[in-house]
């Protein structure tokens, strides 16, 4: 037996360029006989058509099942099997979809998680300026501060000396505020930390969430020569609906601007992923299909381009309440149904399958060795409380020494499904661990179940869909930042 789609096991790792190896054997001892079951972390789910779509979040695997198999296999599913492992049953076990009899496997993605939490990967988000040259409606940041202080600087590149050689890896976020802002503080601490890395033989990758307005050929150059790969931009809809909720500083539109860069930039040679944001409420919803005609006209060929879908929501800025968002079902629905239009319309559609990878939907915040770096030099966890006393969780010194409120520091790598017992035994902990957004649990007692969780059907149906139009499962790697990412 074959399925029609297959994925080897990943984890958020390979997304971002670094190959990991997965936690353990999944399926050991094909050759022996035995008993195996249905593994508590497989999902299957019928599409328009009927076909039937399985999901396993312990190993990423994805599969379809051809019509003519489903008499052999959905029985495996549902009972397992005994015996010596051959035909359909040898490969759902080597793909995690059944498992050894009596394996616990709670314990598995316990030890998933401790393994993420004592990785030798090093996250850096750096925040080059906390001020911004726009004001967008729903912004929640208060752009109280601006370039990153020298002081600061030097902290950064202190503390890049200090844990290089005990890294496994180094990544890199830039963040703001705007960070093309303040480029040039950008190219400075890449430059060293690209010279740290390289010394010591340490993989660099590095990343950028900008609004598009300074992507400049001048300025994408700079990013390419900073080791900068991956591009999140975002646009609101069709030029007069973007223009009303993303404006200047002092106002005035940004559309045509943006879009002028992001043509310059598709003529530039050279390895990037570009990842079009695309933040919708019901006013954007209702004209979609005329900007992916646009999207898909220019950039619809060049898979250094793909597009992904998030609800514009009320995340705590001064004016909140003030326009229209969609419900919480219309968001959730919102994001797989317009993945699935832009496919439709030959766009390559990211972030799909890399939330359903084991680790996938964890946030960055829960992780032990990822830190937020503000201008100030004060240590975050979450880029979108940065005015929360509880996000606050220390201060980098010129040092490179990092002073940490272990209290505070607790709450976020420990707000996950240590306690939740629910948690615990649902199909999807590999991949979220409860922790899909600390921030929701901290601050509301509830578990954060992600969009891709909750709509796991619309997820994998999707997925699907994109496979069949486009030949791959998913377009581009972890999401950057932001509500909802």
């Amino acid at each position: 037996m074959s399925l029609n789609v297959s994925l080897r096991p990943r984890t958020l790792g390979k997304e971002l360029g670094k190959t990991e190896q997965p936690i353990m054997p999944l399926a050991p001892a094909l050759s022996v006989p035995q008993e195996w079951a249905p593994s508590m972390f497989t999902v299957r789910v019928q599409d328009e058509e009927g076909r039937w779509i399985i999901y396993n979040s312990m190993t990423g695997a994805i599969g379809v099942i051809p019509k003519e198999k489903e008499e052999a296999i959905l029985p495996l599913l549902r009972e397992g099997y005994a015996g010596k492992l051959e035909g359909e049953a040898r490969d759902l076990a080597v793909k995690g979809f059944i498992v050894v009899k009596g394996i616990n496997e709670r314990r598995r993605a316990t030890l998933l998680k401790h393994k993420r939490q004592s990785s030798r990967t090093l996250r850096l988000i750096l925040m080059p300026t906390e001020d911004c040259n726009f004001r967008c409606g729903y912004c929640y940041e208060s752009f109280l501060r601006g370039k990153m202080l020298r002081t600061v600087r030097e902290g950064i590149k202190n503390l890049a000396i200090k844990t290089i050689p005990h890294l496994a890896d180094l990544r890199v976020g830039w963040f703001g505020g705007e960070p093309l802002e303040a480029v040039e503080v950008i190219e400075e601490l890449s430059h060293f930390m690209l010279g740290i890395a390289r010394v010591h033989n340490v993989p660099y990758s590095s990343s950028i969430t900008t609004n598009g307005y300074n992507l400049t050929p001048e300025n994408f150059k700079k990013l390419l020569l900073c080791g900068v790969r991956q591009i999140q931009v975002t646009l609101d809809g069709l030029p007069d609906q973007h223009n009303k909720l993303r404006v200047l500083n002092g106002g005035g539109p940004t559309f045509e601007r943006i879009w002028a860069n992001l043509k310059a930039v598709r003529e530039i040679q050279g390895e990037f992923h570009l990842l079009l944001r695309i933040n919708f409420n019901p006013q954007t919803l209702s004209g979609l299909d005329d900007l992916l005609k646009l999207v898909a006209q220019e950039f619809g060929q060049d898979r250094r381009f793909s597009i992904f879908f998030r609800p514009i929501g009320n995340w705590g800025g001064p004016n909140d309440g003030g326009f229209d968002v969609c419900d919480t079902t219309s968001s959730e629905l919102g994001i797989f149904e317009s993945a699935k239009k832009a496919v439709n319309h030959g766009i390559a559609a990211a972030l799909l399958h890399s939330p359903l990878a084991p680790n996938g939907s964890v946030c960055y915040a829960s992780n032990a060795n990822s830190f937020v770096i503000g201008s100030d030099g004060t240590i975050y966890k979450c880029t979108v409380a940065l005015d929360k006393d509880i996000n606050k969780v220390g201060k980098i010194l010129p040092t490179g020494e990092m002073e940490i409120d272990s209290d505070r520091f607790a709450l976020w790598v420990t707000s996950d499904d240590s306690e939740d017992k629910v948690c615990q035994g649902c199909f999807y902990r590999p991949a979220c661990q409860g922790a899909a957004c600390p921030l929701i649990r901290i601050e509301t007692g509830q578990r954060p179940c992600p969009p891709e969780k909750k709509r796991i059907r619309q997820n994998l149906i999707a997925i699907w869909h994109q496979y069949q139009k486009l030949g791959k499962l998913d377009f581009g790697g972890a999401a950057i930042n932001g509500p909802m990412d």
